[in-house]
């Protein structure tokens, strides 16, 4: 579920992508056998069948459903990211201080203070405008 702030909903999905792909990287981590690299042979860990802990169809599926929903977050950053690059796009070619602002504000999410850096501004025309539109 969207809300309309976007940079807050693209920080949730960044971290949400970071988490994901941290729980790839453990389960393919621990999915193989912990000798292996100390010099141990594979025919050592071939007669030691399910010795992780986990079976291997049960790993794979897991795997499997991270990947999926790695994916999916990536298109949902993507989406985001796209929505914010259409929004900054009619920010530029709005003619009205206050048509940026409830754009950059409500849309966005922006703070007053990047919203004043981002249309050159001063800080507290910005916050003049924000309290109109409050207003209005």
């Amino acid at each position: 579920m969207r809300s309309n702030d976007y940079l807050t909903d693209k920080q949730v999905a960044e971290q949400r992508l970071d988490r994901l792909q941290r729980k790839r990287a453990r389960i393919l981590r621990n999915a193989g056998p912990s000798g292996l690299g100390n010099g141990t042979s594979y025919a050592d860990y071939d007669s030691i069948h399910g010795s992780s802990g986990q079976c291997a169809e049960t790993v794979l599926e897991e795997l499997m459903n991270v990947n999926y929903d790695i994916a999916e977050s990536q298109a949902e950053l993507s989406d985001i990211n796209r929505c914010l690059a259409d929004i900054f796009d009619i920010v530029q070619v709005a003619n009205s201080s206050s048509t940026k602002v409830k754009y950059l504000r409500d849309t966005v999410g922006m703070p007053l203070k990047d919203i004043a850096r981002e249309i050159g501004l001063s800080y507290q025309r910005v916050k003049t405008i924000s309290a109109e539109l409050n207003k209005s």
